[in-house]
């Protein structure tokens, strides 16, 4: 079953700091599932998994004061983004393709627009992530619309959420505004119906 665990920094942190705290909720929350210490490696693709439980898989993102970590029984991607500006026709242009910026485009409003932007960036990347590419020429390989993957990875599905303070809700680009972040974790169909988000105590340090 999918699980996601988010960790929301200090904004007084310096980045360092906020890395450091990021491999430590990192390491702490997989010990957490697994009752004890793991040795974290990398799979040729570069993408990291656990050394010694090949049956168990987990991905992680983090963005401004925020942090996440996905895992389940299958492979999984999750991708964090804090809503900010961003020259976004631009991105639009180079990395995705038509269908998928049209799907941004018709949107009314620039700050929908927006929104919406960052919808398609974490859903492409969790998917990106979830089959083991990387990104670049990568990102046009697989086609991301209406928060649905494209026809060859029809068996995986992606789920985002808007990550306000502590509340993880369903996402809705009209709620959506500056600082909030966006959360789009992609997993094996039918199984991001049970995700369930864990938030951990938030580090004040």
């Amino acid at each position: 079953m999918p699980r996601i665990h988010v960790c929301r920094f200090s904004s007084r942190l310096s980045e360092e700091r906020k890395k450091a705290l990021w491999r430590d909720f990192v390491r702490k929350t997989l010990r957490s599932e697994l009752g004890e210490e793991v040795r974290i490696g990398r799979q040729p693709q570069g993408k990291p998994c656990l050394v010694d439980y090949p049956g168990f898989f987990f991905n992680c993102s983090d963005s401004g004061d925020y942090a996440v970590l996905a895992t389940d029984s299958h492979e999984i991607g999750v991708d964090l983004e804090v809503i900010r500006p961003r020259p976004y026709r631009e991105i639009l242009h180079r990395f995705f393709l038509p269908e998928e910026a049209r799907s941004v485009l018709v949107a009314d409003s620039e700050q929908e627009r927006l929104h919406l932007f960052f919808k398609l960036w974490t859903g492409k990347e969790s998917l990106l992530k979830q089959v083991g590419c990387g990104l670049g020429a990568d990102m046009r390989r697989h086609l991301v619309v209406d928060g649905k993957p494209s026809g060859a990875v029809k068996g995986l599905e992606l789920r985002s959420y808007l990550l306000r303070e502590e509340r993880l809700m369903p996402y809705d680009a009209s709620c959506a505004r500056h600082g909030d972040a966006v959360l789009t974790v992609c997993a094996r169909k039918g199984g991001t119906d049970t995700v369930v988000p864990h938030f951990i105590p938030l580090c004040r340090e």
